[in-house]
């Protein structure tokens, strides 16, 4: 908290100056493995115990979300950049946007509850967040949007930017550069659009498409103290398999008759598709462990 209240200040100041490349280190990582432990019988993927996947899991009280979207020209030097910030005690706050004292140069800004933001505090990342940008073109030229940043927010969350007029949509964390015209200096609102969206809110279609209601009655999959657990109701056996939102498997094995199975995440909180494959067939059920 301390960090963010230290940013702000230095932003309050830094929105009546030109941006000239400040530097922002908003990347949290925690180096740590996701292990399991059964009372039935359970063994991890190979690929787990090679690879750290403690990037894949966040924290919205201890990471900073943040994008730094820039706008440039080609006919002169000026540029200017907004930032919006998520996971603020404060959403309704921000550094308000000055106007620069240059009128031939590129000005950008994100709107909020009806006011303009070079810094917008945002709260959590709830499924799905729309934030209006508008941008300022000085002179007639062709203009560029960059994102950066977009490391911050981790697999989980995909990006979009919207350009209403062209109707087409650009995922930044595959292009983070979308360029367009204008061909007279102008100030352009309701066209540019910033689109969050935590994936972990959208069902996997692959892993959630087949579900047997029979199957499902054999089986009480929850989770508790951390650890997701599989209980097995009717003396039934099957093939356990536990997957991430990104679809990738991070557990595998047996589901005895009357058993009860534990897999351990020692820490590492998110929403989780475990898979119970029967004889019956097969069922998928989503679990947030806490």
């Amino acid at each position: 908290m301390k960090a963010k209240i230290l940013f702000f200040i230095l932003s309050m100041f830094l929105t009546s100056k030109p941006f000239y490349g400040q530097g922002l280190n908003l990347n949290a990582t925690v180096n740590s493995k996701i292990t399991a432990t059964a009372t039935g019988s359970l063994t991890m993927d190979k690929i787990i115990n090679a690879r750290n996947i403690q990037a894949d899991f966040k924290s919205a009280t201890e990471i900073i979300e943040a994008l730094r979207l820039k706008l440039s020209c080609d006919v002169n030097s000026y540029y200017d950049e907004a930032i919006v910030m998520f996971n603020n005690t404060d959403p309704t706050q921000g550094a308000a946007k000055l106007m620069s004292l240059y009128t031939e140069a590129p000005e950008l800004w994100s709107v909020k509850n009806g006011l303009n933001y070079s810094i917008s505090f945002l709260g959590g990342l709830d499924s799905a967040v729309v934030v209006p940008i508008t941008v300022k073109a000085g002179l007639p030229g062709n203009y560029t949007l960059t994102a950066s940043l977009l490391e911050s927010f981790g697999p989980n969350t995909e990006i979009s930017l919207e350009d209403r007029a062209m109707g087409t949509f650009v995922k930044l964390g595959a292009t983070p550069a979308y360029a367009f015209h204008e061909s007279a200096a102008a100030t352009i609102a309701d066209r540019f659009f910033l689109h969050f969206v935590d994936l972990t809110k959208v069902p996997v279609k692959d892993l959630t498409a087949i579900q047997d209601t029979e199957v499902a009655r054999d089986f009480r999959i929850y989770s508790a103290d951390g650890a997701i657990m599989i209980s097995s109701l009717n003396q039934q056996s099957g093939k356990i398999a536990v997957f991430d939102l990104n679809g990738r498997k991070i557990a595998t094995g047996l589901a005895e008759a009357g058993a009860n199975t534990r897999i351990d995440m020692h820490g590492n909180t998110g929403v989780y598709i475990v898979s119970v494959l029967t004889g019956k067939g097969k069922t998928n059920t989503k679990i947030l462990v806490k």
